[in-house]
């Protein structure tokens, strides 16, 4: 630290009712009783307030582990609605709706501090957060709290610097702070000063020393201009202390809500998940600023100064709320596992809920930090909620095409000590790793095209590098994909006849022979564009691209290298015939035959169009039935256009009549028929 930290004195005791009241008519301090209670903090944990269970749970480690009133949080909502009566330190116990008057501790000698630059973000803090920013209207309140707090058994106060920040060895187990900062910078006017500022709402927790609500203010740059900061805040000048110079800017320190009357809590950081602070400016037009920090289940305690100071609340749009490190720079260090996520809800002056700005800006403010990683976050409601953790960064790799059609080992990155395919991932990554894209075998035609990152995993080689391989940072967990590209070889048939479009009908056409290399997988849009008076004819498609069809828009569905064929000219002219004879179906005396004789009829088989193929002829009943029992004929074969001369033979034990025979001519599957009649006499 900057400078050593006043301590305070904690009592443990539950104070009475009658205690309080003493108290408050010394102050002469006018309130409502706290009914048949006194301010509560809650019960203290069993583990000393150094150390904490090996393995400790939450909810076991936690100051408050008694059942939480069911109206407790409609109580907070409340109690949270009603400002301090004035500035100065107060606190509430449930079920009680009065701010009791407290005594204010003095202030720290020390500071929060802005954030400064570092090279590459690896920790939440000094400029690396989420935070909650409105579109247009002013923010009157910032609410954060912890809904999920996993894995967390201890927390360590540690300097980090650079210098001059946090020169000491830090505050050591369970000591922290809460945050809720206001952008760094806005415009100040301050006793005919004009510039910048800063503001910030704090709650400190320190096991040994200093824990409060407090509430700091910052003129930046103020000494380019005067030879000393100001002294006292003329808004309210008994509180706190002088401004004090911190390199060129002056900061102010209010006093802070820790006392012994009653006293104000010490709370674990496993305790996280009972806490909630918040941070208002002109809420319900008060014209305050105030600083109110609660204990699920217990009390609340507020720290209150006049809304003038800076006049936050004429340009307040972006809070930042998170767990840093104690003071002047530190970091708070969580167990390895541990995952937090926040939420940081924001009110307009009058109390109405804001949507903050989606996708959630990282703009963070404050330069202490913690050495959790950021995740994701949403916006939800009028809340950013974010992730948190110091779990193993994953780092998923892709790859596109997800599959490999035809290949007997698929693309692959190999990375972090492994080989991964599509979909695979790895928390052996650590801050870095190099990656090298691995081509499919066999490989023929695939080509390696470039590198697309997503979340915490960025490359050295510009977002969509070819660089093979390549450089990368882990700050959290994200993905890895590896881009390949397949050749297409286009062709048409004849070489001459036409092209072939890509993607869209729009897209130049490719002519017989040449090629593209395409990330396009799954179905494309292809199109045939005929050069000649030659009709377009059908698809064709080899290797890893399918297509059929004739419609000359089409689709073609690329899973890999492979051709594309465009089939142009006039198609090819089927053969076709017809058969007729001489005497005719209609003529009943077509062949007359005398039973043990026989009788001809002349058969023609006729070329309609098509190159010509032999016809072979056969006889049947016209129903298609065999011929009459002792009926035969001899029909040959030709190849059309052919006459040809049936015989027919009638035996001696046909029976007389009249019989309707058919002529069948065939020539593969086609087949054409003439019919004539046969009387038996």
């Amino acid at each position: 630290m900057l400078a050593s930290v006043r301590s305070r004195v904690k009592t443990r005791h539950l104070i009475t009712l009658l205690l309080l009241s003493t108290a408050l008519l010394i102050q002469n301090v006018q309130s409502v009783p706290l009914s048949s209670q006194s301010l509560l903090k809650a019960p203290k944990s069993t583990n000393p307030p150094d150390s904490m269970a090996e393995g400790a749970t939450v909810a076991s480690t936690s100051t408050f582990n008694q059942s939480i009133p069911a109206a407790w949080p409609s109580w907070r909502a409340q109690i949270a609605s009603i400002p301090a009566p004035h500035a100065g330190c107060f606190a509430a116990a449930y079920p009680s709706t009065v701010w009791q008057k407290t005594t204010c501790a003095p202030p720290t000698s020390g500071h929060e501090t802005p954030s400064h630059t570092l090279t590459t973000p690896s920790t939440v803090g000094n400029g690396n957060d989420f935070v909650a920013q409105s579109s247009s209207a002013l923010i009157g309140s910032a609410v954060g709290t912890f809904p999920s707090v996993t894995g967390l058994t201890s927390e360590t106060d540690v300097c980090v610097g650079p210098p001059p920040f946090c020169t000491s060895g830090g505050e050591g187990s369970n000591a922290y702070s809460l945050q809720i900062n206001a952008i760094e910078g806005f415009p100040v006017t301050f006793n005919g000063w004009s510039g910048t500022g800063w503001q910030q709402f704090v709650f400190d927790n320190e096991p040994s020393g200093f824990h409060g609500v407090w509430i700091e203010y910052w003129l930046f740059n103020y000494l380019a201009t005067h030879a000393s900061c100001p002294g006292s805040v003329p808004q309210n000048p008994s509180d706190g202390g002088p401004w004090f110079s911190s390199g060129s800017d002056c900061v102010w320190n209010t006093d802070a809500t820790g006392s012994t009357t009653p006293y104000e809590p010490y709370e674990p950081a496993t305790s996280l998940s009972l806490l909630s602070f918040e941070a208002s400016a002109n809420l319900n037009l008060n014209s305050f600023d105030e600083g109110q920090l609660c204990v699920t289940g217990g009390s609340c305690y507020l720290k209150s100064e006049p809304a003038t100071v800076l006049n936050l609340y004429q340009q307040w749009r972006l809070a930042e709320f998170n767990v840093f490190g104690f003071i002047d720079g530190s970091q708070a260090q969580f167990n390895s596992g541990t995952a937090i996520t926040m939420n940081n809800a924001l009110k307009d002056q009058s109390g109405n809920t804001i949507t903050p700005v989606a996708p959630c800006p990282n703009n963070g403010q404050t330069g202490e930090t913690n050495n959790l990683n950021l995740g994701s976050c949403t916006v939800n409601g009028n809340a950013v909620v974010f992730s948190e953790s110091n779990a193993p960064p994953t780092v998923t790799f892709n790859t596109n095409p997800t599959s490999f059609l035809g290949a007997s080992s698929p693309g692959s990155i190999s990375a972090c000590s492994g080989t991964f395919t599509n979909g695979e991932s790895s928390t052996g990554c650590g801050s870095g790793f190099s990656a090298t894209a691995n081509l499919p075998s066999p490989s023929t035609g695939w080509q390696f095209s470039n590198w697309v990152w997503a979340g915490g995993v960025s490359c050295k080689s510009p977002q969509g590098g070819s660089a093979n391989p390549t450089s990368c940072e882990v700050s959290s967990s994200g993905s890895l994909e590896a881009v390949f590209v397949a050749q297409i070889t286009f062709n048409t048939s004849p070489t001459s006849a036409g092209s072939i479009s890509w993607a869209s009908c729009s897209n130049p056409g490719y002519t017989n022979g040449q090629t593209l290399l395409s990330s396009n997988f799954g179905a494309n849009t292809i199109c045939a564009n005929t050069l000649t008076n030659a009709p377009f004819a059908g698809w064709s498609c080899t290797g890893s691209i399918s297509c059929s069809g004739l419609n000359p828009v089409s689709t073609a569905t690329l899973d890999g290298p492979g051709t594309i064929t465009a089939n142009f000219g006039f198609p090819p002219i089927s053969f076709d015939f017809r058969l007729s004879n001489s005497g005719g179906s209609s003529n009943l005396e077509g062949i007359t035959v005398a039973p043990g004789g026989s009788g001809s009829i002349t058969v023609t088989a006729t070329l309609v169009n098509g190159p010509a193929q032999t016809v072979t002829l056969t006889c049947s009943q016209a129903n298609g039935s065999p011929l009459p029992s002792g009926v035969s004929c001899s029909p040959g074969s030709g190849t059309p256009p052919f006459t040809t001369t049936l015989t027919v033979t009638v035996s001696s034990s046909t029976t007389p009549g009249y019989y309707t025979i058919q002529v069948i001519g065939t020539a593969g599957t086609l087949s054409r028929s003439t019919l004539f009649t046969l009387y038996v006499t």
